[in-house]
């Protein structure tokens, strides 16, 4: 099975200024290939993250040798307009972060789910689709993070196989890449066959137009 992360950060700037992800100057791509190989992680999309490290970009064009990619936010915030841009340009493509979740850390919010029905709302613009990325730090228990399962399956239900992508975001993880990838290959009984396939990696890469 191809496995393909939605979402990683590279940098070599300075300890991120997000207090969320690994307290470390650097993370380059020969430490995020280390850990892939030991996660089993053929591949990882590279998200630039300039706000903390102004050569983010630079780094992720060194490492990947491509560009002019869909359109990812983090859109907690502001719903609303999500749906109104999709509606206005059904043939942009755009990809919603880490389920839709609200920035920060599981400790600093009440309930990181009360938006979810806003967000299972916008599936129905089919330009629109999910990184279910970061689906650890948003559980308040320890692997297999069980508290979070139905509301995965519920965003999984809205977006369909095509369109809802696994990912971890892993310098923010509190787990190892194995264990994330575990999350969706074996504990969610729900996903299978052609669909967990397409969800664990070809998904993305269709979406992207990443032909491996």
């Amino acid at each position: 099975m191809l496995i393909v992360d939605a979402q990683i950060h590279l940098w070599n700037a300075g300890n991120p200024t997000s207090p969320w992800h690994r307290q470390i100057p650097a993370y380059t791509k020969v430490d995020a290939l280390r850990e892939m190989d030991a996660g089993g992680v053929d591949a990882a999309v590279l998200t630039p993250h300039t706000p903390w490290d102004p050569n983010a970009n630079e780094l992720a064009i060194e490492a990947a040798r491509r560009a002019s990619l869909p359109i990812a936010l983090m859109a907690a915030g502001f719903l609303p307009e999500v749906a109104e841009v999709a509606q206005r340009h059904p043939r942009l493509k755009l990809i919603l972060d880490h389920l839709g979740r609200p920035s920060g850390g599981a400790a600093s919010q009440p309930d990181l789910w009360a938006n979810l029905s806003e967000v299972i709302a916008l599936a129905r613009y089919p330009n629109v689709a999910m990184k279910a990325t970061g689906a650890p730090s948003y559980s308040g228990r320890a692997y297999p993070f069980a508290d979070i399962h139905d509301n995965l399956h519920r965003l999984y239900d809205a977006f369909g196989p095509t369109r809802f992508f696994w990912g971890t975001d892993i310098t923010r993880m509190p787990c190892p890449w194995r264990q994330c990838v575990t999350l969706f290959t074996e504990e969610l009984s729900w996903l299978k066959g052609r669909d967990l396939e397409l969800v664990m990696g070809r998904a993305v890469c269709d979406w992207l137009g990443w032909t491996r």
